[in-house]
């Protein structure tokens, strides 16, 4: 299955590394440049906004599967429900471009499904939290202050915030040692000498 948006790095004529969420047909989106041109390009270097981008070309990725307008919900500020941040959110969990349909469909022939490390997921969630909010920020900034939609544009855009704080991190397990007992049981059995020793 291929990705829908991809990130492409374009070379300047200064040798600056520009990298650029494209759609399928190479045209950049404007959401997703404008927000790592203008916020993240001056805190970040070319490699991590590189792949910031890629999460959210993800995300549009998600957006497009699900035949969902993101950029027509974030600008009109009714933003995403609280059951789509949650898959949203769990789709970023998957390696691209395998996602959560193609890696269920995968589970029978692989023994583990393909998915990041947590801190991976985590960063993805942050990065993918920042952009929605920044767009439903921008969203309420276009708005006159006196529309009574502006509290529910609000409420929907601290939301997105609230659901990525969640910590949705599989527990650890407890790694144990031996007992002493077990331990000297388990060194006497595989000396060779050893008659319990097969």
């Amino acid at each position: 299955m291929e990705a829908l948006f991809t990130v492409r790095v374009c070379r300047m004529s200064d040798g600056e590394r520009l990298p650029l969420v494209i759609d399928g047909s190479g045209i950049p989106l404007p959401g997703p440049n404008q927000y790592a041109l203008l916020l993240r390009r001056p805190q970040v270097q070319s490699s991590s906004l590189g792949d910031e981008l890629a999460t959210l070309a993800h995300v549009y990725d998600w957006a497009r599967r699900r035949s969902l307008d993101l950029d027509e919900r974030l600008e009109s500020g009714n933003g995403l429900s609280p059951d789509e941040i949650a898959m949203l959110y769990q789709n970023l969990r998957y390696r691209r471009p395998f996602a959560r349909n193609v890696a269920a469909k995968r589970l029978t022939e692989i023994e583990e499904p393909d998915v990041v490390a947590i801190d991976v997921h985590r960063s993805r969630v942050y990065c993918a939290r920042d952009y929605l909010t920044w767009r439903m920020n921008r969203a309420m900034h276009d708005l006159d202050v006196s529309v009574q939609r502006l509290a529910q544009i609000a409420e929907r855009r601290d939301r997105i915030a609230r659901l990525a704080t969640i910590d949705r991190a599989a527990p650890r397990s407890i790694r144990k040692g031996l007992t002493k007992a077990f331990r000297t049981r388990l060194l006497q059995v595989v000396n060779p000498e050893s008659s319990a020793n097969p």
